[in-house]
């Protein structure tokens, strides 16, 4: 048990040495992670709000990722770019952007397709649209890799 202890320990350190330099990534994570913990509390009465929330949240913590870390050469770890995310724990780069983009093209497929082949009975006002969106994105963020078969490569 130690040794899978000390993996997780290292890939842990990776991750967090890695991809968390930037002070403001530090600070979306944490405003993130506050917005997860109200997402939590929200998914037992109100799973599309939930739905919506929590992948707002996921979006700010990723901004951070794309727009404040290094993508270059890391000097202060000493490795490339293509290192880390060859030792990348989950999601790297290009998965992430598989996934942003399924998230993002969620209320188009809604839109074309108001109740996405029968999974929803069709929206009579705007807020209904929200609402299915929300019941969408949720879906997507409980289980991505089997929604998303791109992403298990």
């Amino acid at each position: 048990m130690s040794r899978l202890s000390d993996m997780l320990r290292t890939q842990r350190f990776d991750d967090y040495r890695f991809y968390h330099q930037s002070t403001v990534n530090q600070t979306l994570h944490l405003l993130s992670a506050v917005i997860f913990l109200a997402c939590y509390a929200l998914l037992f009465s109100d799973p599309a709000l939930a739905g919506i929330i929590g992948w707002l949240a996921m979006l700010t913590r990723q901004t951070g990722h794309f727009f404040f870390e290094p993508s270059g050469y890391d000097a202060v770890n000493d490795v490339s770019n293509a290192y880390k995310e060859a030792v990348k724990v989950g999601y790297n780069q290009t998965r992430k952007i598989i996934l942003l983009l399924v998230w993002g093209s969620a209320p188009l497929a809604l839109y074309a397709f108001p109740t996405l082949f029968g999974l929803f009975d069709p929206p009579a006002t705007r807020l209904d649209f929200i609402r299915h969106v929300g019941a969408l994105w949720l879906a997507i963020g409980i289980d991505p890799v089997r929604a998303l078969p791109a992403l298990r490569a």
